[in-house]
């Protein structure tokens, strides 16, 4: 992940990421700014904003650990993120966790057992439901309105698969490719010997030590590698706003 600070705008935040490759537009019509629809709304606002209950604490635009549109079968490469409104109490911090390094603290054991196996995805909004890696009591308080209409659809697309272990590109290395929150289970093994599996894998690779947690300043823009990093939203107090 790369930091830029200093003033940007949104013909900067298009201009920076086409130095990267070209630009998709998100998967969910709902997300995307109207004027620019390469770029998309992450918000929480009081009157529009999903809550959890986080180890018994409300957190309003709570997201647990994830790779961007992990469920499409083309994941989008990397993104940038920049503040709009930051929450006036604090909060909404993001973390990021290297899938590189997360790799290289797994017994060869286990890296041998889960070469050549796939995860199965699916997109649903609900973080209570992550089946694996939860690392919070979390029960889902309220959603957004905006976030509801998106769930009606959540069975209308379809499951998908991505290697669970793959090599980078450019170095070889091995990349342990696990997205928590949208994971449904190994492809090749069905039941609870890939659950348990699954769920072995994931403590490891959620290893807080190992992430860092990127609190927000007005000017920043924060690039990171999909392909290679989890991130998360640590949520704000649910009578606070947070846009990026």
């Amino acid at each position: 992940m790369v930091l830029f600070r200093g003033e940007h705008s949104d013909e900067l935040h298009g201009t920076l990421s086409r130095l990267f490759g070209p630009l998709e537009e998100h998967l969910l019509p709902e997300t995307r700014v109207a004027e620019r629809e390469e770029l998309v709304d992450i918000k929480y606002y009081p009157d529009n904003g999903t809550v959890y209950i986080v180890d018994g604490v409300p957190r309003g635009g709570w997201l647990s650990w994830h790779s961007d549109l992990v469920y499409t079968d083309a994941i989008n490469r990397g993104g940038i993120l920049r503040p709009i409104r930051l929450p006036a109490k604090g909060g909404g911090m993001t973390g990021f966790i290297d899938q590189i390094a997360a790799y290289e603290t797994l017994p060869d054991r286990l890296k041998a057992r889960v070469e050549g196996l796939h995860v199965v995805y699916g997109m649903h909004l609900n973080a209570a439901h992550q089946r694996f890696g939860a690392r919070h009591d979390g029960t889902l308080d309220h959603f957004a309105p905006s976030g509801a209409k998106i769930a009606l659809r959540e069975w209308q697309y379809p499951r998908v698969i991505h290697p669970l272990v793959f090599r980078q590109p450019e170095t070889g290395r091995p990349v342990l490719n696990v997205s928590p929150y949208f994971a449904l289970g190994i492809y090749e093994m069905g039941g609870p010997g890939g659950e348990a599996l699954l769920s072995e894998v994931c403590d490891p690779l959620l290893d807080t030590s190992l992430a860092y947690f990127h609190d927000w300043q007005a000017d920043d823009m924060v690039l990171w590698d999909n392909w290679r990093t989890l991130h998360c939203s640590t949520g704000v107090e649910p009578d606070d706003t947070r846009v990026m």
